[in-house]
């Protein structure tokens, strides 16, 4: 893009930092702007990103290729999944099934933000381009945790109880009929 663009990205999450890394690889200059005046500090076991996107964001030079990930391309704690024990604090338990979407759509978001201030006559029209590919993305997020909190609240399962069998079901009845990356393939009915 042939215009100096500057850009301020409010707060350092995943997607603060994805679009960062975005918008400086595609010329302009960015500052980000974090709240918190302590230290960051790790907030979990780490993210699930599907294998195709993640074959992406390391051709692309987002991640090293020689960064660490769970076999299969699960991670401990991802939706349903058995989180380890911290020391002294007994058993593992079953994670609480959240849409586990948050992380892949901002790394997907900087990838086209990239690509569109990279390719755009204009930063407007860049702008208009990101709009039209990634909106719908954008609504289909909180559609999914909306239907998840319904899930969650009008039968509330025994998630203790619950092996890994009948939380994988659980998840996959609720998404019946909608797509998302964990499960490629519709419920059954779905």
């Amino acid at each position: 893009m042939a215009t100096a663009l500057r850009i301020g990205v409010v707060g350092g999450s995943i997607a603060g930092c994805a679009a960062a890394v975005a918008g400086s690889r595609a010329g302009a200059d960015v500052t980000v702007y974090e709240r918190s005046g302590a230290e960051l500090q790790d907030r979990g076991f780490g993210i699930v990103i599907p294998p195709p996107l993640h074959r992406e964001l390391v051709g692309s030079g987002y991640l090293d290729a020689r960064m660490e990930t769970a076999p299969g391309g699960r991670c401990p704690g991802a939706p349903g999944r058995p989180v380890p024990a911290a020391a002294g604090r007994g058993r593992g338990r079953v994670s609480r099934p959240h849409t586990a979407s948050g992380a892949v759509k901002a790394l997907q978001d900087a990838l086209c933000l990239e690509r569109v201030l990279r390719e755009g006559p204009t930063v407007g029209a860049a702008l208009e381009r990101y709009a039209d590919e990634r909106t719908a993305a954008g609504a289909h997020l909180p559609e999914l945790g909306r239907r998840m909190g319904r899930a969650q609240v009008d039968g509330t399962p025994d998630w203790a109880a619950m092996g890994q069998g009948e939380v994988d079901a659980w998840f996959r009845g609720v998404l019946a009929g909608t797509r998302h990356y964990l499960y490629a393939r519709p419920a059954p009915g779905g």
